[in-house]
């Protein structure tokens, strides 16, 4: 009897164990497939839009790392946990498995709040590290370029031009023209111009290698998830990129160039 049951256990332990590591082998295969995939389009993407083909070979490399790898393949294909709508922190089970909201701050505290599937707290805390840590290693990501000011002391010069655009001068040379205001234009003056730009990014201008993998890389997402439709894309997104003038010129004519060289997907 006491064998029979040992050998049940162990048997229950093997399936648990396989079970796990099923688990594992099948997110970690999924987004291998995905990364592939997504560096095949961006390669042939690339290839038309003339990007080097040293940059196309070393495109998202850095996704092979420990710290994006484990990250991305948690955040895309690991567990799930019910969250409120509101503000996505994990809800709470009563007895009567009723999902209550348990963020003191949130709106919907207390209460039986939409829900919504995301991943754990931390998971989403180690994905935002490794993102932050991609945009910093590849400079085909427009975040890299972004550079934040810190100019307390200094003299600054607003011009408004069409268009919700207001040119940002220090002296006679001109450190930023951007959108800065949606709808109603803000009263503007020395002390509100210097916390603008202590708390918003100035955007570099981007390289041309930089720019064209850039939309490479747009189109290979596009195209990996089955969506190659990737200037609806930019159309819906295009004020939330913080790109330089000149480079969102010189983008939006390579998004162009690319719409007309799409491999099927």
């Amino acid at each position: 009897m006491f064998i029979s049951e040992a050998v049940s256990a162990l048997i229950d332990q093997g399936r648990a164990i396989l079970g796990l590591f099923q688990f594992w082998f099948s997110k970690n295969w999924k987004y291998l497939v995905y990364v592939l995939r997504h560096k095949y389009y961006v390669f042939v993407v690339g290839s038309r839009l003339r990007v080097s083909l040293w940059r196309l070979l070393v495109h998202d490399l850095s996704k092979f790392s420990w710290l994006e790898w484990t990250a991305y393949v948690e955040y895309f294909n690991g567990k799930r946990v019910v969250c409120c709508r509101q503000c996505s922190v994990p809800m709470r089970f009563t007895e009567d498995d009723i999902t209550i909201c348990r963020n003191l701050h949130c709106p919907g505290f207390g209460t039986a709040s939409e829900t919504e599937m995301l991943p754990p707290p931390g998971v989403r805390d180690r994905f935002d590290k490794a993102w932050n840590h991609h945009q910093k290693a590849n400079d085909h990501h427009w975040q890299y370029w972004l550079l934040m000011k810190y100019q307390p002391t200094a003299t600054w010069a607003t011009e408004t031009r069409p268009g919700g655009v207001i040119a940002i001068k220090q002296g006679n040379r001109e450190v930023l023209e951007t959108v800065i205001y949606r709808g109603q234009q803000p009263e503007i003056d020395a002390t509100n111009v210097t916390r603008a730009l202590n708390s918003f990014p100035t955007p570099l201008p981007m390289s041309e290698q930089a720019i064209r993998e850039m939309v490479a890389d747009w189109c290979g997402a596009g195209l990996a998830l089955g969506n190659p439709n990737i200037l609806d894309w930019y159309t819906q997104h295009k004020d939330d990129l913080v790109l330089h003038r000149k480079t969102r010129i010189i983008a939006e004519v390579f998004l162009d160039e690319a719409m007309t060289k799409l491999p099927r997907c």
